[in-house]
C-alpha cells in the first residue's frame, strides 16, 4: 500500500465525498456535483472558523454525505482534514503527491489546516479521565438523552473544564436544547447532595430495601431460567 501512496494511487477503502473511481484509469475523477459540496464546505469553513457552523449551513442546503446522510461534525471534519482534496495521497503519515485532480487549491486546504489546529488547541475533548471526573461516562443529556462528555476550553492559558451533550458534539449547538455544565462545580454539587443523603437515615433505608427489592427479583428470574433449562 505504500508503494501505491509513492505513486499517487488511492489505496481503496470508502469513497470520499467529490470523487468517483475510473477502474479503468485506476484513479479517482472528479464528481461535478459532489465536488460543489466539499467547495462549499471548505469555504464556509474558512468564512465562519467553526465546524459547526458549516454542519449547520450544508444541512440547510440539503446536501448528503457520499451515503446519503445528513452531515455531523465527524463526518464534516474528516472532510476537512482530508489531503485527498488537495491532489495528495496520505499513508502512514506520510505525504505524497497524487495522480488525481485536486478539487480544493493547496493553500486554501494548509490555511483550514492551520485554522482546524489552532481551534483543536482551544477546544478539546478529554479521552482519558486523568483530571478524575467523578460522573464522566455516568452522565445523560436531560433533554435528548444523549450521554454528556467531558471537554475543556483553554483561556489566557488556564483550562476550564465542563460536561457537553454528545449530540451537540457530533451535530452543531441546534441539535439540543442543553448548554455545558462547569465540570468541577457540577462534581461538588453532587458530592456535597451525597453527603447530605447520607446523613437521612430514613433515606438510606429506603434506599437499601429498594436495592434489595431488586436484587431479590433478578435472583428470581435466573432462577426460573435455570428451570427452564
Amino acid at each position: 500500500m505504500k508503494a501505491r501512496a509513492k505513486k499517487g494511487l488511492w489505496n481503496g477503502g470508502c469513497l470520499p465525498l467529490g470523487y468517483d473511481y475510473d477502474p479503468g484509469n485506476k484513479k479517482l475523477i472528479i464528481n461535478p456535483k459532489e465536488a460543489k459540496i466539499v467547495e462549499f464546505i471548505f469555504e464556509t469553513y474558512l468564512k465562519e472558523g467553526s465546524i459547526s457552523k458549516v454542519v449547520k449551513a450544508v444541512n440547510k442546503k440539503e446536501y448528503k454525505t457520499k451515503n446519503g446522510k445528513d452531515f455531523i461534525y465527524t463526518s464534516t471534519r474528516h472532510i476537512l482534514e482530508n489531503h485527498i482534496y488537495a491532489g495528495k495521497i496520505k499513508y502512514s503519515g506520510e505525504i505524497y503527491q497524487g495522480n488525481h485532480e485536486a478539487i480544493i487549491d493547496e493553500r486554501i486546504f494548509e490555511e483550514v489546516q492551520r485554522m482546524l489546529n489552532q481551534n483543536k488547541k482551544e477546544c478539546k475533548s478529554i479521552k482519558q479521565n486523568k483530571y478524575n471526573f467523578l460522573l464522566r461516562g455516568l452522565l445523560k443529556c436531560g433533554y435528548c438523552g444523549s450521554n454528556l462528555t467531558t471537554h475543556y476550553t483553554l483561556k489566557n492559558g488556564d483550562k476550564f473544564f465542563y460536561y457537553k451533550c454528545t449530540r451537540i458534539q457530533h451535530r452543531d449547538k441546534t441539535a439540543c436544547l442543553s448548554k455545558p455544565l462547569p465540570a468541577r462545580e457540577f462534581d461538588n454539587v453532587m458530592v456535597e447532595s451525597i453527603g447530605n443523603m447520607a446523613k437521612d437515615n430514613r433515606l438510606l433505608k429506603r434506599i437499601l430495601e429498594r436495592s434489595n427489592r431488586v436484587v431479590l427479583n433478578e435472583i428470581e428470574e435466573l432462577r426460573k431460567e435455570k428451570i427452564k433449562l
